[in-house]
């Protein structure tokens, strides 16, 4: 690191940090590009036009001198999402920033809201298209009956009974999209 740091001094970066150090090492000509101003970072189609930060080989933007303020707007705050994603068994912390549309319609179950899972519900294990419901109130299921087909990534999944008995209740039907955890049909003994 010490060489890196060198090096980046001897590049026109005055006091290099850690992170300039470490992604120069990686990228060294893409990285002093960049903060050169040579070469400009590429937005994705969601990502909003952030103004770049003043990089260590520009001076900041100066202010009006008569009412003192900036001359660039700040950029507004961006939403951030914190999710933890398991890979192979190893938990991953994830921090999203940006990206997260406001104004999104919020997938409801086609059951309601009011309906709660207990025993003998049995529950969608994940998005997808309601092919068949394969049984009616009052039918007699036993453990490992296919009571529901769903649709989901072009592939048919069968959701069967988790445990035998009577259906009580269909809080769904054929060709709704129903999300995860979201109650199919409940079973009583």
């Amino acid at each position: 690191m010490e060489s890196t740091g060198r090096e980046l001094i001897r590049e026109g970066y005055a006091t290099p940090d850690l992170s300039a150090k470490v992604t120069y090492a990686l990228f060294p000509n893409a990285y002093l590009n960049l903060v050169r101003g040579d070469a400009v970072a590429e937005r994705l189609g969601d990502e909003p036009g952030v103004e770049p930060a003043a990089g260590p080989f520009e001076s900041p933007p100066v202010g009006d001198v008569d009412t003192g303020e900036p001359q660039r707007e700040e950029a507004p705050a961006l939403p951030v999402r914190e999710l933890t994603v398991e890979v192979d068994g190893q938990s991953y912390a994830v921090r999203i920033i940006g990206g997260m549309d406001s104004g999104a319609a919020t997938v409801e179950s086609p059951a309601g809201p009011d309906i709660t899972v207990r025993e003998g519900t049995v529950v969608s294990p994940m998005q997808g298209l309601l092919l068949k419901v394969n049984v009616k109130v009052g039918d007699r299921v036993a453990l490992g009956d296919v009571v529901c087909v769903l649709e989901a990534m072009k592939m048919q999944n069968d959701i069967t009974a988790t445990r035998a008995g009577t259906v009580t209740e269909v809080y769904v039907t054929e060709g709704v999209v129903v999300t995860p955890r979201a109650p199919l049909i409940q079973i009583g003994a």
